[in-house]
């Protein structure tokens, strides 16, 4: 890994969401943790729990959902000192990533359309593509086909509008393709293997 101790705490993220994108997202690691230290040093507690969240899903896409958990928690600690609608949205979708990997499919939808109800508030194309993608999912996996079906549509619309960034997309876009598998790509599955 380059040295970059110079790096503010929005660039130590921009670092990590670099080398995430150059598929490595465990090299992600410790530069996520340095940069939830880092937010958290300079005072900007929403910025330090988006890290966190971040943080949590990948650990969850490698299987490690009590880690995930772990961090999910820190974040919610962290969002409580700070009120931000995006990072809260984040939030409650990573929540019901790993509430659907736990088998919750009802707990997971519900927390997925929470998500997606903040961010249709919020002015981020991804985080409104992603929620909804989501939402679709477990309507689909739930027997509401028409109403998944609907969302599927506009996730891909918002997705496809060039306003996304590569990561958000990416997981939007995989999981469109994966409905006809049921299942979202970097869901864990209760039995940790994928």
């Amino acid at each position: 890994m380059a040295d970059n101790e110079g790096l503010s705490p929005t660039d130590v993220d921009l670092w990590a969401q670099v080398v995430e994108c150059g598929g490595r997202p465990t090299e992600a690691i410790p530069e996520l943790a340095r940069a939830v230290a880092a937010h958290v040093e300079a005072g900007d507690f929403a910025r330090a729990a988006r890290s966190a969240i971040t943080l949590a899903k990948i650990h969850a896409e490698r299987g490690s959902g009590a880690v995930a958990e772990g961090w999910l928690e820190r974040a919610a600690s962290l969002l409580s000192q700070s009120k931000d609608d995006s990072t809260q949205a984040y939030l409650l979708w990573m929540r019901s990533r790993l509430a659907s990997s736990g088998g919750r499919p009802e707990e997971a939808l519900r927390l997925a359309s929470a998500a997606h109800a903040i961010a249709e508030n919020c002015d981020d194309p991804g985080l409104r593509a992603l929620t909804l993608t989501y939402k679709r999912f477990f309507n689909l996996a739930l027997g509401k086909i028409e109403e998944g079906s609907e969302q599927q549509n506009r996730a891909a619309a918002i997705a496809l509008s060039s306003q996304v960034d590569p990561i958000t997309g990416s997981l939007v876009y995989c999981n469109i393709l994966g409905a006809a598998g049921h299942m979202p790509i970097g869901l864990v599955p209760a039995s940790g293997a994928l």
